[in-house]
């Protein structure tokens, strides 16, 4: 009987685990500073990743409200760390690097005609 309430434990708890990941979907910008190369990582919808266009051969391993942990096929992690206003940086195990991702820009915004002194 544990081992069918076990079951029914892990299946429920999956949706919430796929509704957490679709947090990091999107593309993520970071400048590898020796480099000072430009980098994008982008988090699909169907949870595959690629890092400069390219995917990258691994899967998710782990995924809470502050890291989305991905494992490659050397082994090695890369953990999309993440708060209340979504991801941040991105940790590369291989390279023991931590990257901030670059937030776009304010919109700019047309000048107030309105709070102008009369003429």
């Amino acid at each position: 009987m544990g081992t069918i309430f076990g079951r029914h434990t892990a299946k429920a708890k999956r949706p919430a685990q796929d509704e957490l990941a679709q947090a990091y979907v999107g593309i993520w910008h970071f400048v590898d500073g020796p480099t000072n190369k430009k980098h994008s990582l982008q988090i699909l919808s169907n949870l595959s990743i690629k890092l400069d266009g390219q995917v990258l051969d691994g899967q998710i391993i782990g995924v809470t409200i502050t890291t989305l942990t991905f494992l490659d096929h050397y082994g090695y992690q890369l953990k999309i760390n993440a708060d209340e206003t979504g991801p941040y940086e991105i940790y590369d195990e291989a390279e023991d690097r931590s990257y901030q991702i670059l937030k776009p820009p304010a919109p700019k915004t047309e000048p107030d005609d309105s709070k102008a002194a009369p003429q």
